[in-house]
């Protein structure tokens, strides 16, 4: 007998209809039909800006795409999407042009591949609210220390920049374990506080 993964209580089962859409809190999200058919059960998750949606039989990754925002219809893209095409091409289209860009991305390899496109779009969203120069001069602290992930260029912006930013466009449990970081770095750079 083949285990399940588990479904959450934070997570939504839906049906896929016949047109191969599901409905996600008003807004509609076209499926690849090589992956489900009108029937099939979907299990969705929301992770900062990105919905995943998975096979709730054997909980395999289906399709992953920005979270709608206006409440219109999201289309699938033909090809299938691999687990970090979305949010590899957000922070890519948003930084490629800054010189730290290639030695962050190098060492953002060492996150795991599960990880990779919510920290992307975390890193999307944290500069919206810093500015890209502020997580320009995050990412080249990463780079400096071989710590390139979300976690530690927020907790930098944090350290540097103050918490109140951070606060407002992460979810509780990121924004407290990015602060406790940020301490740390405080401590570790010699920072007045």
């Amino acid at each position: 007998m083949q285990r399940v993964q588990s479904i959450k209580q934070s997570d939504t089962v839906i049906t896929v209809n016949i047109k191969n859409c599901v409905q996600h809190q008003s807004a509609l999200y076209e499926l690849p039909r090589s992956e489900v058919k009108p029937g099939d059960v979907v299990r969705v998750e929301e992770d900062d800006g990105l919905m995943m949606f998975y096979r709730a039989d054997d909980g395999r990754l289906i399709h992953k795409c920005p979270k709608s925002i206006d409440g219109k219809i999201v289309i699938c893209e033909q090809e299938r999407l691999t687990p970090e095409a979305v949010g590899l091409a957000a922070l890519k289209k948003q930084f490629s042009h800054y010189n730290c860009y290639e030695a962050f991305m190098k060492g953002f390899e060492k996150v795991p591949p599960r990880y990779r496109n919510p920290q992307c779009f975390r890193i999307c969203m944290i500069a919206k609210a810093y500015s890209e120069e502020k997580t320009v001069e995050a990412m080249e602290y990463c780079i400096k220390v071989d710590r390139c992930n979300a976690i530690e260029l927020v907790a930098f912006l944090i350290a540097r920049y103050g918490e109140q930013k951070a606060k407002r466009v992460l979810k509780s449990e990121n924004f407290y374990y990015c602060k406790r970081r940020s301490l740390e770095i405080v401590r570790e750079q010699g920072w007045q506080t």
